[in-house]
């Protein structure tokens, strides 16, 4: 029997438990005899509870021990980045521009670990951008040639990484630029030498992973690429008993 089977039998069974309480508080004056509607009552509702705890457990159970197959969790993150921070987006008028493949596959990176990724670039972006700019986020899968890869021999066959395009408006000249002094890089600096940038860079290797920036200073563009290896295993997640 599948999961959403079991479930909805579940949903069934509780609902039909609601309907015996309610008839049951129903019938409680109409008996002649009080103390035994009282009786009766008391009866039904302890049996009812004890069934609603059953059901309750077996439902917890399943929740629990059942995989769920992962979807779309790169694409789902980075709307809840872009989410988090829409206030400081409007209030500098940031235009958002969205590209996300479809069904990208599942990343080995763990879902906090990338959200911190995201949400750090995310901020990095916004902190060297003036108002009125744009932020392009792309998603894509992508080949990397085996010889890119260095030390990863693990990923030498596959080569397949997923690739997170974060492009922005920038400064065109350092003075223009608002965050100095607080351990960000005008872009003219080497990015790779701001705090912030090396912590993340750091995440990304401890998963396999790489970030390159490019800067087209002619157009007053910027482009963080992050790319990370695909899961080649299924990914699964169980569900809260919380919820």
């Amino acid at each position: 029997m599948e999961r959403p089977l079991f479930i909805e039998l579940i949903h069934r069974t509780k609902s039909i438990l609601g309907t015996i309480d309610k008839l049951a508080q129903l019938s409680r004056g109409k008996f002649s005899d009080r103390e035994f509607g009282d009786f009766f009552y008391k009866a039904v509702t302890k049996d009812i509870e004890k069934h609603n705890l059953l059901l309750n457990t077996f439902s917890k159970y399943i929740e629990s021990t059942t995989p769920i197959l992962k979807r779309d969790t790169v694409n789902r993150l980075i709307e809840e980045v872009l989410k988090k921070h829409q206030v400081r987006l409007e209030e500098k008028k940031t235009k958002i521009f969205k590209k996300f493949e479809k069904d990208l596959p599942e990343t080995m990176a763990p879902d906090e670990q990338l959200k911190f990724i995201l949400d750090s670039l995310l901020q990095y972006a916004m902190a060297l951008m003036p108002a009125d700019g744009n932020i392009e986020v792309l998603t894509q899968s992508v080949l990397v040639p085996g010889e890119a890869l260095k030390d990863q021999e693990s990923f030498k066959k596959n080569g397949k990484y997923i690739e997170i395009i974060i492009a922005y408006t920038g400064y065109k000249t350092p003075m223009e630029q608002s965050g100095k002094g607080l351990g960000v890089p005008s872009p003219q600096e080497d990015v790779s030498s701001d705090l912030v940038y090396r912590l993340v860079d750091m995440i990304a290797k401890k998963n396999q992973g790489t970030i390159k920036y490019e800067v087209d200073e002619r157009e007053s563009k910027y482009k963080i690429s992050l790319q990370l290896p695909v899961e080649r295993r299924k990914a699964v997640f169980y569900q809260s008993t919380n919820q």
